[in-house]
């Protein structure tokens, strides 16, 4: 998304939602094999900083690995957020970071 958009995502990896035993099972390094490979392909376009390695692997799991992120203008935000919790959605929907203009890396981690 970030490379099509022309720009670059500002995430903190603390304001994503994990399942409630995923950081636990990661910090075991009980990793599916496919997140390695994830990792392989966009190492060199995302800057870590000094995030966690369990972090790190949680975010490149093959089973979401970004499938389940939308973008929306900073405006509409809160209103986004406001329409979603009126769904009253299984899911946890949380507002993680924000789009800025390109830099040298697709994505920075905090």
């Amino acid at each position: 998304m970030a490379e099509a958009s022309n720009v670059t995502f500002e995430l903190n990896v603390h304001d994503i939602a994990y399942l409630d035993e995923a950081i636990s099972y990661a910090k075991m390094g009980l990793v599916p094999a496919g997140a390695y490979k994830n990792k392989g392909y966009s190492y060199q376009k995302v800057d870590f900083r000094n995030v966690e390695d369990h972090f790190i692997d949680l975010l490149y799991d093959p089973q979401t690995s970004g499938g389940l992120l939308i973008s929306v203008e900073a405006q509409y935000a809160e209103a986004v957020m406001e329409a979603f919790e009126k769904k009253r959605l299984d899911t946890k929907v949380s507002l993680i970071g924000t789009v800025t203009e390109k830099s040298d890396k697709l994505i920075r981690l905090h």
